[in-house]
């Protein structure tokens, strides 16, 4: 996720490092949040994922309540904004309209 937020890693790239890795059953995740994180990286093309909520998937990763760090984060992106800047993007373009 750093290196997808420092630019070194592209948004598809993730993607489909997420894809492959998440509901796979040789891979068993470190903890719940771990899970729920990769959860959410093998849906950022749906849910317009984009490198602003690197600190926040981060800050769910070390905590206990991941999930109400994560839902309230992502109640209060401005989605229609995100749905505009992200339009043009091949993999989010789908889920843009």
């Amino acid at each position: 996720m750093r290196r997808w937020q420092s630019g070194e890693l592209s948004a598809s790239s993730l993607h489909a490092w997420a894809e492959q890795t998440y509901g796979v059953d040789a891979w068993e995740p470190e903890s719940e949040a771990v899970n729920e994180v990769l959860a959410r990286l093998d849906m950022m093309d749906m849910i317009l994922l984009t490198p602003e909520d690197v600190p926040v998937l981060v800050k769910a990763l070390r905590s206990k309540d991941f999930i109400r760090v994560l839902d309230g984060h992502f109640a209060e992106i401005d989605i229609d904004s995100r749905k505009a800047a992200l339009a043009n993007d091949p993999m989010y373009a789908p889920f843009c309209k």
